[in-house]
Formats: C-alpha cells, structure tokens, sequence
C-alpha cells in the first residue's frame, strides 16, 4: 500500500478542522435577540418569521385613539414577550433575503407567528398556512392588539398581496 505524502495528510488534517456545512434545512436553537416585529437571531443566524407581516420600525399607528409614532418598537416588543428567557427553534424555508433567511421558529413548539398573529399585532399573508388566517380572523373578532383600530398601510398592503 502506498504511503500518503505529506501533502495529502496536510489537506486531510484541514478537512477535520473545518466546520461542515449546515443542510439548508437544519434547525438553528439558541437564545434570542428581537430584531423588530418579523425578525430575530438564533444562533447567530438571522431569521425572519414566515407567512406574516408586522409593522416595521418607525411606522406610525393609533392605539386607543393616540398616534404611536414608532409601532414597529411597540410590535417588537410582543416578538420579545413571547421569546423572552427561550431558547427558540427555527427551521428555514428558503435562502435568505435582506440577510434573513424565512423560517418557521418556536418556542418550546409554540410558533411565534401564530403568536404574533394571535396577539393582533402581525397579520397573515396571502399563500400562508390556513391555520395563521383562521388565527387571524379570531384575533380580529376579538379586537386584540392592532385590530382596535387599524393596522399600518404597509401593514394592510402585504396583507392583501400588494
């Protein structure tokens, strides 16, 4: 049997060192850091939450009939509510965009779109699972979050496929 030259052991040995990569699939657990309303990071992975749409920072919205200049922060906060303390799941869906990638995450098996949705403070998009626009129509009946007055127009848009 040959020996392997020195060369082959060298690109061997580099090979154990180097991470292998992650299947596009793979689950990312970790704590958590609330970026806005849609998107976290797990893991050091940027995740945005699929199938949803939520007020972006510096949007203006009304809450009890007062203007909140910065509904996006408020949004934000019901993300970092339902996160809190967790170590939360994401699955992604697809590659990234803008730097987050889509994915489906939980915690402890609760899916915080359907958390958001529930809460009224996202609202589900056209081509999302059943389930999230059933959860949207009882948040809506309800009156929770921004179904007490309205949500923002970019808000509404996505919401209706624009």
């Amino acid at each position: 049997m040959p020996r392997p030259t020195h060369a082959a052991i060298r690109i061997a040995l580099l090979a154990l060192l180097l991470p292998a990569p992650a299947a596009a699939d793979e689950t990312t657990s970790g704590p958590v850091r609330v970026i806005d309303a849609l998107t976290l990071e797990v893991g050091g992975t940027v995740m945005r939450l699929q199938g949803i749409a939520a007020p972006r920072p510096g949007e203006t919205c009304t809450i009890r009939g007062t203007a909140q200049p910065d509904c996006g922060a408020l949004a934000a906060t019901q993300l970092m509510d339902l996160t809190f303390g967790a170590t939360v799941s994401c699955t992604p869906l697809g590659p990234g965009q803008e730097g987050a990638r889509p994915a489906r995450c939980t915690n402890a098996g609760y899916d915080l779109a359907h958390g958001m949705v529930h809460s009224g403070w996202a609202r589900a998009l056209p081509g999302a699972p059943a389930a999230l626009h059933r959860i949207e129509a009882e948040a809506r009946a309800a009156g929770r979050g921004l179904w007490q007055e309205g949500f923002p127009a970019s808000v509404e848009r996505a919401a209706a496929g624009g």
